[in-house]
């Protein structure tokens, strides 16, 4: 419940916006009994101070996605070394498929689409994460013939956790519509889920 409330504070406000809105029409009904409005004001104030805390507060899910889009960002400006922090010290071939695509490839923009789903396995040792996504990569490869294109990509990205950070220990990638998969189909195709 309260990963819910610290992960969500937009629907927090709104159902207790409506919540606090629904007690204040049921208290002006009955203007005999003023201490009916202590509940929507009481509604009001609870509600507050729990979207504060939700946005004062970075869950380790959330950490995970503000990872995700800084890389994406070290990617789209070719920033090999601030790329490189994001991944796991003891995984150097992953340190260098990243090197190679960096150098091979001209990348003009990364687009992490809004279905990133985290999910945090706080019971294994290290602490683990598998994060989902759909990517658009705008780029152009120099060495072929061609101008710049769009590779869409349904990304799964492994994370451990190193001390206090993240760091990414494996990448999958597969063709844009494995999101939208049928469960058998993915298992079929060794296409992890969050399920």
């Amino acid at each position: 419940m309260i990963g819910w409330i610290l992960q969500h504070p937009w629907k927090l406000a709104l159902g207790g916006g409506a919540l606090a809105a629904a007690a204040a029409f049921v208290a002006s009904r009955f203007p005999e009994y003023p201490k009916l409005w202590r509940i929507p004001i009481v509604t009001a104030v609870v509600t507050l101070l729990l979207v504060a805390l939700s946005l004062a507060i970075e869950t380790e899910e959330e950490r995970i996605a503000r990872i995700i889009h800084d890389a994406a960002d070290a990617i789209e400006g070719g920033n090999y070394d601030a790329l490189a922090s994001y991944i796991h010290p003891r995984k150097e071939g992953l340190r260098r498929i990243m090197r190679y695509q960096l150098r091979r490839y001209r990348i003009h923009s990364v687009s992490v689409k809004s279905n990133l789903r985290v999910k945090v396995e706080r019971n294994s040792r290290p602490e683990r994460a598998i994060a989902t996504f759909n990517v658009v990569v705008e780029g152009s490869d120099p060495d072929a013939m061609g101008g710049t294109r769009n590779v869409p990509r349904y990304v799964v990205l492994y994370f451990e956790k190193v001390g206090d950070d993240w760091k990414a220990v494996d990448l999958q990638h597969f063709e844009p519509t494995a999101s939208m998969r049928t469960e058998e189909y993915r298992r079929e195709h060794g296409i992890p889920s969050l399920e």
